[in-house]
């Protein structure tokens, strides 16, 4: 998913919704024919891979403002 601060995305996620929802986006998985195991490995490994954005913006000088933005949608994200 595309970091927005939108709780919706641009395309759909689902057949019916664009919300901005990691637990639709796995819901969702086998529409792309992506097996429900191989989806919720691949999210886990994005949320990983993204939970260290916050200090990688601040490392890097991004205004506070701006990152306060982003907080809410890419604070802390897990499936469940």
């Amino acid at each position: 998913m595309n970091p927005t601060t939108n709780e919706y995305q641009s395309i759909l996620i689902t057949a019916s919704s664009n919300k901005a929802d990691l637990n639709l986006l796995l819901d969702a998985a086998e529409n792309y024919m992506i097996p429900h195991h191989d989806a919720e490995v691949i999210i886990n490994e994005v949320v990983e891979a993204v939970s260290t954005w916050k200090s990688i913006a601040i490392r890097l000088g991004i205004a506070k403002r701006e990152i306060s933005l982003f907080e809410g949608r890419l604070g802390s994200k897990t499936l469940g």
